[in-house]
């Protein structure tokens, strides 16, 4: 996979995440009942995974693809589900004037996407503790990028935060500082 394309989706999603927000903020972006449904079905599908200080840095690299990987299936069965479309992953990369729900689940699939094959790759040919320096080995920009992807999903102030200023309502003053 080319990491610039991966790279750009990372940037394309965080800038969603901070338009979002910054809609929220000012109020020219009211979520609707259902989108905010969606977001509270999300937030408590993800609660066990990140409700925890950001992950070890020895954390394997197994775990890291995977906890990307599942964010990658509940936000496209999200989507599905909100009867929208999932999009061409070559597309380009537009910040929407008018938020909507479906315009930061897509986002954030293309990165999850993009990290599933690295996942089912390690599941299929990499023990789950042995095989990890293997797997760097021969895919030696791999760890980082999926770091960074875990990052817009699971760290402070990145989607879950998002989802979750969406279902409650309250909208933190603070944007991330990335």
């Amino acid at each position: 996979m080319d990491l610039t394309a991966f790279n750009a989706r990372v940037m394309h999603a965080r800038a969603i995440v901070v338009e979002a927000r910054r809609q929220l903020r000012r109020g020219s972006w009211i979520p609707a009942d259902f989108e905010r449904h969606v977001a509270y079905l999300l937030c408590n599908g993800s609660y066990p995974m990140v409700n925890l200080e950001p992950y070890p840095l020895p954390s394997s690299i197994w775990d890291r693809a995977h906890r990307v990987s599942a964010w990658s299936s509940r936000l496209r069965l999200s989507i599905l589900a909100g009867g929208w479309t999932e999009p061409d992953l070559d597309t380009d990369a537009v910040i929407p004037a008018q938020m909507r729900l479906a315009d930061i689940l897509t986002a954030m699939w293309q990165i999850g996407v993009l990290v599933e094959p690295w996942a089912e790759e390690l599941r299929c040919h990499y023990p789950r503790f042995d095989g990890a320096a293997e797997f760097i080995d021969a895919h030696p920009d791999v760890y980082a990028a999926i770091e960074t992807a875990e990052e817009v999903f699971d760290e402070p102030a990145h989607l879950r935060d998002l989802l979750d200023e969406i279902w409650t309502g309250r909208v933190r003053s603070e944007f991330p500082s990335w």
